[in-house]
């Protein structure tokens, strides 16, 4: 037995030691990381070579980086639930009330084992012994809306609440974050919203060149008296600017609509199939003109005979024998 604000609580040595016990359930988390590794060829390779630690917190960061995280996010906190409510439950639990408990407890003979007292005022403590209320009492302090329809009469009970309350406002958050990251183009998206945008670009500039041909004749021809009020209001130096960005918009290419790393990493593809090209090409010339490899074997002879001699530095692009 402890006091506890005041009032005696009793606790059954069993019901300690399930509690304890049942926070082995972070033992699942090693079967779910596995799971999530499983379908990762040569990931310790990749690991090593990459140095980087596929562990806990990659697991965590992949989960949270996919559709189904809010289906991970759920499924945690269902867990959670159920988790913290059977802790509540045990921590708000005195044996004294217990039918079978308190009998041959001498400490359940006290007042304060039956009549407690909270800021002054004094109830009879009962046992609530239904797992649903206690998960509804963690569920509302997980998403900080607190009814006050139960409220916890003891230390641990608070202590749990305290958790359960944290917890919900780190889960609230990335659910938040893994929602923002998901709601963002990915790269065949935003190369389908350049595509479209030139689209819209070449039916707009028709109807832009339209304007501003009209416009132009009537003002050639004097026909001003007769401008439309819309027409009044045109700027042509403003419809001319317009008319050169949408002609620019209408002359990209399918590779220019992509993103930037998606442009970038088109630009790597190229820049290394011309390098692929020219080491190509300059390991033909080296087998087939004899006179060419003779020239750079003469070049590199004379460069280290200079460079032995302590002679100029050594021209840029060729290697010296150590």
């Amino acid at each position: 037995g402890t006091a506890t604000l005041s009032n005696l609580v009793v606790y059954r040595i069993e019901t300690a030691a399930c509690a304890v016990n049942m926070c082995r359930l972070y033992l699942l988390w090693r079967c779910v990381r596995d799971w999530m590794l499983s379908d990762l060829p040569k990931r310790h390779t990749i690991a090593s070579f990459t140095n980087v630690h596929l562990g806990s917190m990659f697991v965590i960061k992949r989960m949270l980086n996919s559709w189904n995280s809010f289906a991970y996010l759920a499924s945690f906190w269902v867990v959670l639930l159920f988790f913290l409510g059977y802790l509540f439950r045990s921590a708000e639990l005195t044996a004294c009330q217990l039918e079978d408990g308190g009998s041959n407890n001498d400490l359940c003979i006290q007042s304060s084992a039956s009549i407690w007292s909270i800021r002054g005022n004094e109830f009879t403590k009962s046992n609530d012994l239904y797992i649903q209320n206690a998960v509804w009492f963690i569920f509302v302090s997980m998403t900080t809306v607190g009814y006050g329809d139960v409220v916890p009469t003891t230390h641990s009970g608070r202590l749990v609440s305290g958790i359960a309350t944290f917890v919900g406002i780190v889960m609230a958050s990335l659910a938040t974050a893994s929602f923002g990251n998901l709601i963002h183009w990915n790269v065949e998206e935003q190369a389908a919203m350049g595509v479209l945008i030139r689209e819209q670009a070449r039916e707009k500039l028709a109807t832009q060149a339209v304007q501003i041909l009209s416009l132009w004749w009537r003002k050639q021809k004097r026909y001003g008296k007769h401008l439309t009020h819309k027409q009044r209001k045109m700027d042509m130096h403003r419809l001319k600017v317009e008319f050169r960005e949408l002609k620019s918009t209408t002359m990209l290419e399918v590779e220019d609509c992509g993103s930037t790393s998606t442009k970038i990493e088109h630009m790597m593809r190229k820049m290394k199939t011309i390098t692929e090209k020219v080491d190509s090409i300059a390991d033909r010339l080296w087998e087939e003109d004899p006179d060419t490899r003779q020239a750079v074997l003469n070049r590199k002879e004379s460069a280290l005979l200079a460079f032995r001699s302590g002679g100029p530095e050594v021209p840029g692009g060729l290697e010296v024998p150590g």
